[in-house]
């Protein structure tokens, strides 16, 4: 064969493996970019989810506590008379089953804590009238919440120390103010 075809073939065999290298290093580009893409997604999703069971968990425990909340027995939230926490109540059974479709165990276990603290908040208006409920009960709920927070901090890969957390979701009457002299 003639040098001439030689770097002919030398030449095509040379774009022709950049042209395959650049297919592959593209599909791979995008397929990264793709999951990045689905990563973010799932991490707002799960976000969102985590935000909405808190809201409504919060929601229900006002409802819970106020004076005009009626007392029912029978219904999704406990078969024992309790305070009818209204949509705030079914907004977070709800919630909570996505969080046990989407979440891992740590959020599940901490999702399922949160509402058995709320169940018997609501159960116990039935031994006590709105504002007497025992600080205990109402304390137990706002643990609860720390512990569903970071859980969920957690599964969306924001690790923060427990005493931090506990500091900055203390309640504003746990911390009065001392007048200055």
């Amino acid at each position: 064969m003639p040098s001439q075809v030689w770097v002919a073939l030398i030449g095509a065999a040379g774009v022709l493996t950049g042209v395959v290298s650049g297919v592959v290093l593209s599909a791979w580009y995008q397929r990264q970019a793709w999951s990045r893409e689905q990563t973010a997604r799932s991490r707002d999703e799960r976000r969102r989810l985590f935000a909405d069971f808190l809201t409504a968990a919060r929601e229900w425990r006002a409802n819970t506590q106020h004076p005009d909340t009626q007392l029912i027995k029978g219904s999704a939230v406990s078969k024992s008379e309790h305070a009818d926490g209204g949509v705030a109540a079914v907004r977070t059974l709800g919630l909570r089953s996505e969080i046990a479709l989407l979440g891992q165990a740590p959020i599940i276990r901490a999702a399922r804590e949160m509402t058995r603290s709320l169940i018997t908040l609501a159960e116990s208006r039935s031994k006590f009238p709105a504002g007497s409920l025992p600080d205990p009960l109402v304390e137990a709920c706002r643990q609860a919440e720390v512990g569903f927070v970071l859980a969920a901090r957690g599964e969306l890969g924001i690790l923060t120390a427990r005493d931090e957390l506990d500091d900055a979701l203390r309640h504003i009457d746990s911390d009065p103010v001392e007048a200055s002299g």
